[in-house]
């Protein structure tokens, strides 16, 4: 009796489970098979970046060709090769969009069919340099990246890297190099310089030539010599296309400064050189120091462009002279107490040149400009004609002595302030040269 239960039993949970499956199984088939008769797509199917999901073979293909349109319109493929940028022509692409719906498996993610063609590919990889060399290999590996982006009907700008697709060797050479002659580096100068060395730019990155300081600590440095190194190493990225970020120059040019190449650095004053480098191979900034000299390289694969760079409206402007009087020197005496320095203006230009020496483009990198300093003159008094508004004091310079003292009466003024008072003064008077300048007591008045 028992035994009878338990067989019973058996066969109730076979019947269920043998229901359960086929309802699973063949029922998801008789599904599909009712929605392809239908010619509808089932639900989470997708053709490239398109969502198909229950509608026809007609409806999906009017969807997909909107897509295409959209994508040749809104999207951007440049193929990049060092320097330089060449948008791919996208008509060069074969979409295949009946095929795509015939494969198109439902319920998954299926690619666009497409293809490149070849010989057009190769025109336009020639369009970019004459130097650029490729297997089939090499190739087959290009098209399959720029395949990509059509399959899934990418928008956007996109830029494909021809060196890396090809897998082009990249060669280490010296760039640029300069020299500057230094003779007050200190043994803890010198060591500072040679750890901060080599300076690592790499791809598509930023230097700040304050965070090198930060990281390096230079201890026995003075903040000048900090500022030559940087501005060395800003002359020698400029026949680059590095980008200037933040640059700085002083009041006075440095005497180990070239006009127009000064990039002044202080770490109190937040004083900063940075740049960048755009492009997507690495480069390094070498620091040697050796007999009193400074050798700065930039290492790395070389330019495809050559950069030139070029000084415009460079102007200079003569210093002011100021005359200033004291009592404490002779009338014939004179005393230079600052030499003045001449103030300049200048503009960096960048130009940039194709392998065909053809001018590419140019851009203004800097103008520059330090002010004159005065030259100060002081000279002896012949005779000063104080007067107020009930008195007048005659004040006489007796050889070396004075009687009174008059220095803080006397306003420091200029060449011309000078030459004004003394042509409202005595209108007679007669000025010999523009750097002597003599006052006189009212008019008629014989000297003293």
């Amino acid at each position: 009796m028992k035994i009878h239960q338990g067989l019973k039993l058996f066969f109730v949970l076979l019947i269920s489970t043998l229901f359960i499956y086929s309802f699973s199984h063949i029922g998801a088939r008789a599904y599909n098979s009712i929605t392809i008769n239908n010619n509808l797509f089932s639900p989470e199917t997708f053709i490239g970046s398109v969502d198909v999901s229950g509608k026809s073979a007609d409806d999906a293909l009017n969807l997909i060709t909107e897509q295409v349109e959209k994508w040749k319109g809104e999207t951007v493929i440049l193929l990049k090769y060092k320097e330089k940028e060449v948008p791919l022509d996208l008509n060069i692409y074969q979409i295949d969009l009946l095929k795509s719906i015939g494969l198109a498996q439902n319920g998954k993610k299926n690619a666009v069919i497409s293809s490149l063609e070849s010989d057009v590919l190769i025109d336009h990889l020639g369009s970019i340099s004459q130097e650029l060399s490729f297997t089939d290999e090499e190739m087959n590996a290009l098209q399959n990246q720029l395949i990509h982006y059509s399959e899934n009907l990418i928008l956007g700008k996109n830029v494909v890297s021809v060196e890396q697709a090809l897998a082009t060797e990249q060669t280490t050479e010296i760039v640029n190099e300069l020299t500057i002659e230094i003779s007050d580096v200190s043994g803890a100068g010198n060591d500072w310089i040679n750890e901060m060395s080599p300076i690592h730019i790499p791809s598509n990155s930023q230097v700040s030539f304050l965070n090198l300081i930060e990281k390096h600590q230079p201890t026995s440095i003075s903040n000048e010599m900090v500022s030559i190194i940087a501005s060395g190493v800003y002359e020698v990225i400029l026949p680059t296309n590095f980008e200037i970020i933040e640059r700085h120059i002083s009041q006075e040019l440095p005497d180990n400064v070239d006009l127009g190449f000064e990039a002044k650095v202080s770490s109190e004053n937040n004083l900063d050189l940075i740049f960048a480098n755009p492009n997507g191979q690495d480069f390094i900034i070498e620091l040697t120091f050796d007999d009193h000299e400074l050798r700065i390289q930039l290492k790395g694969s070389s330019f495809l462009y050559k950069y030139n760079i070029e000084h415009t409206d460079k102007q200079e402007y003569k210093p002011r002279t100021i005359i200033q009087y004291s009592p404490q020197l002779l009338p014939s005496e004179s005393r230079v107490l600052a030499e003045g320095k001449a103030g300049s203006l200048i503009r960096i230009l960048r130009k940039v040149y194709d392998e065909h020496n053809q001018l590419v483009s140019e851009e203004v990198i800097s103008e520059d400009f330090y002010a004159p300093t005065e030259k100060i003159v002081v000279r002896g008094l012949k005779a000063v004609n104080s007067t107020s508004d009930n008195t007048e004091t005659n004040q006489l310079i007796e050889g070396n002595q004075v009687k009174e003292p008059i220095e803080s009466k006397l306003p420091t003024k200029t060449e011309e302030e000078l030459i004004n008072d003394t042509e409202q003064q005595t209108p007679s008077t007669e000025i010999k040269h523009k750097e002597a300048v003599e006052l006189w007591g009212k008019p008629n008045e014989q000297e003293k």
